[in-house]
């Protein structure tokens, strides 16, 4: 609408320029849309090596604004040598930049791969890859029994994918063109599939808060049992190993009928937050090199990053429950987040100058000068030709695809894996985070029910997160439940210790 009325007035002012203007806009359109829908192979006869492999590795990298950051690496593992010296804080700021461009380096592989596969795998590895950090840091906090911090980390990835990042792909989006729809398939089952991952997480969580009848120590069984021990634990386990299976085959089912039964329109937004960065394919190798050096050297970082939490805390005097809930889950965001800032502003100004400029009727245009005339048309010319592609008519919702996965994957995939290892990880949460994910889902699916998303649900979607920022600031975390995840000791022995208000109890 907004480029109609600017050829409109453009026409009145000069009709050959603007059909000079128009063939040269043809032309680079068609230009950036061969770009866009055809991914070339590099031909690496027509450079040298190293000019080969060299360009590959620098598409590998975009953008630099975040892969510069590779630098701190180096650095955050000198600093947990020398931490006497350093400090925690100098560990912990610079493993998080490093965590997160390694971040990047993974959605950016994640894009390569999704080039060359199809539209349904590449949507799944498209996901999969943006859930890499955080599955990295589960499984790194289960083997060191950080199970409070685990658990306390899952909920906080999965409301912050469905609040802040998808209410970013909502806001930004909206501003740009308004009001968008999400695809049908989006509608009719994902909401479904959300709901049954956080069923997952309540159904335990309801079993144990109805053992309690007030007295916090004895179960009405034969024999009795005391409500905080490790008979009550036991079942737990046993009822979550179930539950995570049953979870497990829930995302196996889905995907198939993803596969096999629903017939996705192929439109290129369905797998990605940001669309790909670079049409040119980077040679497999190069990919697989990439990933498997990043996954070592991340789980390197992460499992310092992780040591330095309890000292961060202790000094500063933070409540334990704001680094699983917020802390921890903005490293995979800071990228995402970054590059669609980046994105946005300038976007947002070349918009609004088109805008203001299409509300000039035809006679405010004809009662100018010619010298106006003249100059407020070549600022036109000089806006389309700079103006960024027009984005797809449907919304994104690769964050809600992200949060379905993690519930019912990654997380039950978690807890059978501690399962094989003997580490006592189940889906009793604390009552607070259970209710945060609760809300969150019933925000997330009344935004989404109509099918139509705006820049006011996405701005809806933001406030909410910052409440329950808020509250995790202040909130010191149920006692109960930090009992019931000892590890690797008994739950016996951690009450008869007194351990209470613990993130990580051993």
């Amino acid at each position: 609408m907004v480029r109609h009325d600017i050829a409109t007035i453009s026409r009145e002012a000069s009709t050959n320029d603007l059909e000079e203007g128009n063939l040269g806009s043809e032309t680079a359109g068609s230009r950036n849309r061969n770009s866009s829908d055809t991914a070339v192979e590099p031909d690496i006869e027509d450079a040298s090596w190293l000019r080969f492999w060299g360009r590959n590795i620098l598409l590998i990298l975009e953008p630099w604004g975040l892969s510069v950051f590779l630098i701190c690496i180096p650095f955050a593992w000198a600093a947990h040598w020398k931490v006497d010296s350093w400090g925690h804080e100098a560990q912990f700021f610079l493993c998080f930049l490093s965590i997160m461009s390694l971040q990047n380096v993974f959605e950016s592989c994640g894009d390569q791969l999704a080039l060359r596969a199809g539209k349904d795998i590449s949507e799944l590895i498209c996901i999969s890859f943006r859930n890499c950090v955080e599955a990295t840091l589960a499984f790194i906090l289960l083997i060191r029994c950080h199970l409070r911090l685990l658990q306390s980390t899952i909920i906080g990835v999965v409301v912050l994918h469905l609040l802040l990042v998808q209410g970013a792909a909502f806001f930004v989006d909206a501003s740009l063109i308004g009001p968008q729809e999400l695809s049908k398939h989006h509608v009719s089952i994902k909401p479904s599939l959300l709901m049954v991952g956080v069923l997952g997480v309540v159904i335990p969580t309801a079993f144990f808060a109805a053992l309690d009848h007030g007295d916090n120590t004895i179960v009405a069984a034969s024999p009795p049992i005391p409500l905080v021990g490790d008979g009550v634990r036991g079942w737990l386990l046993d009822m979550s190993h179930a539950v995570s299976v049953v979870l497990l085959v829930v995302y196996v089912i889905s995907r198939v009928h993803r596969r096999y039964f629903h017939n996705v329109p192929d439109n290129g937004l369905a797998c990605a937050q940001k669309e790909p960065r670079t049409t040119d394919l980077v040679p497999r190798r190069l990919c697989a090199f990439f990933i498997v050096v990043s996954i070592v050297v991340m789980s390197v970082t992460t499992e310092f990053l992780v040591e330095s939490i309890d000292p961060l805390r202790e000094r500063y005097d933070i409540q334990a429950e704001f680094f699983g809930l917020v802390v921890l889950p903005l490293v995979s965001f800071l990228p995402e987040g970054t590059v669609a800032l980046y994105k946005f502003l300038p976007n947002l100004s070349k918009v609004t100058s088109f805008k203001l400029l299409s509300q000039h009727s035809r006679s405010a245009w004809l009662r100018l000068p010619e010298c106006q005339r003249t100059v407020l048309f070549s600022f036109v010319r000089k806006l389309q030709m700079r103006m960024p592609p027009q984005p797809q008519p449907e919304a994104r919702g690769a964050p809600i695809d992200s949060s379905i996965q993690f519930l019912l994957w990654w997380m039950p995939l978690v807890i059978l894996v501690g399962w094989w290892i003997g580490k006592p990880m189940y889906l009793l949460f604390d009552y607070f985070e259970v209710a945060l994910l609760l809300g969150t889902c019933f925000l997330v699916n009344h935004v989404t029910a109509d099918g139509k998303t705006n820049f006011a649900e996405g701005f809806t979607m933001y406030t909410f997160y910052a409440m329950v920022a808020l509250a995790a600031w202040f909130y010191p975390g149920q006692t109960q439940v930090g009992y019931m995840l000892s590890c690797p000791s008994s739950v016996a022995a951690a009450v008869a210790s007194g351990v209470q208000n613990a993130l990580v109890l051993h």
